[in-house]
């Protein structure tokens, strides 16, 4: 039984999550607060949803 079914992690092909890791330095640099590849993939979904309805 897991914990936190919601919560289930996504496997990302290599490019995609290199991309990811240098956008999220990118924008640690930029906003000067710690910034994980994962979290910016959620935002990135959920904008991307948002946009779609």
């Amino acid at each position: 039984m897991k914990k936190n079914p919601k919560r289930h992690p996504v496997l990302l092909p290599d490019d995609l999550w290199a991309r990811l890791c240098r956008e999220a330095g990118r924008r640690q640099a930029k906003e000067q607060r710690p910034v994980s590849p994962a979290q910016l993939a959620r935002e990135i979904l959920i904008k991307d949803l948002k946009t779609k309805n």
